[in-house]
């Protein structure tokens, strides 16, 4: 009775049967999409979001540190785990000619965004040198294809899903490959990762550090 002024209330044997008629217009409803705007490479990019996707609303901090710290050169084939909104992946393909790039993700929502992303922002030729992938479990045919891996690991799960990006990295790499990632909790890293890189190296930005680990 909260939605229609008159609700009628059928007693069966089986069960009770609500019926009502809506008579008026259509709720409108609500679009939580957000946008927001980053400058790379003199280029003024333009990522939609949608809530639980990363980052919504605005670019998040730790992604512009790593945004600022990755080394993209011609011809990279470069690896974004975990895409979220893909601002991390469109970042590296326009940071440098004909740079490759494969974006995953395990939620649908964020493969969408992103895949509006790419669309919204990159020419047809940088389209198609984008590949967006959904994954549960970072595993996809590609491996032993990148130079480098990107990642921005969430905190949650007790560096469950850290764990999942660094085994995916180290299979995705090229025997010369290197893997940076964002953080604000170095010391894990530079405990765990000396068992799958020989190198590793931790750059303080700011509120964070980009650990950057190659063989």
């Amino acid at each position: 009775q909260a939605l229609h002024k008159k609700v009628t209330r059928k007693v069966k044997k089986t069960g009770v049967i609500y019926s009502a008629t809506k008579t008026g217009p259509l709720n409108k409803i609500k679009n939580f999409t957000s946008h927001f705007t980053a400058k790379v490479k003199e280029r003024e990019l333009d990522f939609e979001t949608r809530p639980g996707v990363f980052s919504h609303r605005r670019l998040d901090a730790g992604a512009w540190a790593l945004i600022r710290s990755m080394q993209i050169k011609k011809g990279m084939q470069v690896l974004d785990l975990g895409c979220g909104c893909g601002a991390v992946g469109i970042a590296a393909i326009c940071s440098a000619p004909n740079v490759s790039v494969t974006a995953i993700d395990s939620y649908s929502r964020a493969v969408q965004c992103t895949q509006h992303n790419v669309e919204k922002n990159l020419d047809a030729a940088e389209q198609k040198r984008f590949t967006i992938v959904q994954t549960h479990s970072g595993e996809f045919q590609h491996n032993g294809q990148f130079d480098l891996v990107l990642a921005n690991p969430p905190y949650f799960a007790n560096f469950k899903i850290a764990q999942l990006f660094i085994e995916t990295a180290l299979h995705a790499l090229k025997p010369s490959g290197k893997f940076y990632l964002v953080t604000k909790m170095p010391h894990w890293y530079e405990e765990h990762l000396p068992e799958f890189f020989a190198r590793i190296q931790i750059d303080p930005q700011g509120d964070y550090s980009i650990v950057k680990a190659h063989n």
